[in-house]
């Protein structure tokens, strides 16, 4: 069984519904629950789990609360750059995190103070 304790990109709808699908089976739960837990429809959930690529946004928020996940945005080759140190035997976390936050910092538009 696939596991949710890494994360990594996910860069279609159909692997966003089977990384849903994994997680709500881990949990034990029908679709049904989770249906309802997310207060979604099943046959909805079951579109979202196959890949759907025109399910709401909305629905796919209430689905990952409802599952106790959540979004963050990674870089989309960033399993290549971690894979790439830990082969090489130079993987440093913390120099993984300041270079991200040092690039995040540097994209994220200045804020503009009016007097």
């Amino acid at each position: 069984m696939e596991t949710m304790n890494a994360a990594r990109p996910l860069l279609t709808s159909r692997e966003l519904g089977a990384a849903i699908a994994a997680a709500r089976k881990e949990r034990g739960w029908s679709q049904r629950t989770l249906a309802g837990e997310a207060g979604v429809a099943r046959p909805w959930l079951s579109s979202f789990e196959n890949g759907k690529p025109t399910v709401s946004l909305d629905g796919v928020l209430r689905v990952t609360i409802a599952l106790g996940l959540g979004f963050g945005l990674i870089p989309a080759d960033a399993d290549a750059r971690i894979g790439a140190d830990i082969d090489s035997g130079g993987f440093d976390l913390n120099r993984y995190i300041d270079n991200w936050s040092t690039s995040r910092s540097a994209s994220e538009p200045s804020a503009v103070h009016h007097d």
